[in-house]
Order: C-alpha cells, then sequence, then structure tokens
C-alpha cells in the first residue's frame, strides 16, 4: 500500500516523516518512519486481513560486490567524479 493513502489501512504518518518530504514520493518503499518500529524497515501491505510487515532490506556489508560485474567500473567512475 503506498504511504500516502490510507486505505485499507489508516495512519497518522505526515510528510515530515519521511526522507523525501513527501509520502506520494516515498511510494510503496520499506520505511520505518520515526522508528515507529525497533526491528526495522516495514511497510503496509494491501491485504485488508495483514496491515503491515518488516522488509528484509539487506545491509551493505551483505552484498558481495564480486558478483557485480561492473562493480569495479562503477566505484573508479565514481571517484574519478570528485576528482
Amino acid at each position: 500500500m503506498s504511504w500516502f493513502r490510507k486505505i485499507p489501512h489508516s495512519h497518522n504518518f505526515t510528510d515530515a516523516d519521511f526522507p523525501e518530504a513527501r509520502m506520494r514520493d516515498a511510494l510503496n518503499y520499506c520505511r520505518n518512519p520515526n522508528g515507529s518500529r525497533p526491528e526495522g524497515p516495514w511497510c503496509y501491505t494491501a491485504y485488508a486481513h495483514t496491515e503491515w510487515q518488516y522488509c528484509d532490506v539487506p545491509t551493505c556489508s551483505e552484498y558481495n560486490y564480486n558478483d557485480w560485474p561492473d562493480a569495479e567500473f562503477i566505484v573508479e567512475a565514481s571517484i574519478e567524479n570528485v576528482k
């Protein structure tokens, strides 16, 4: 369920609770507005019987950048843009 909608689950979050500064821009991405759930990012569902669920968001240390064939190029290109 998109954050700016209040059906099927209502809430009291406002634009100020989101890094995008607008709930509409947050779409239905996993978030944890105001640290409202201590276990981490979550989202509302579109299911009437399941209000919300936690999201499995990996941390950066869980990525294996060797699996990305262009990872070295991306890092080098980013460094070049900084110089």
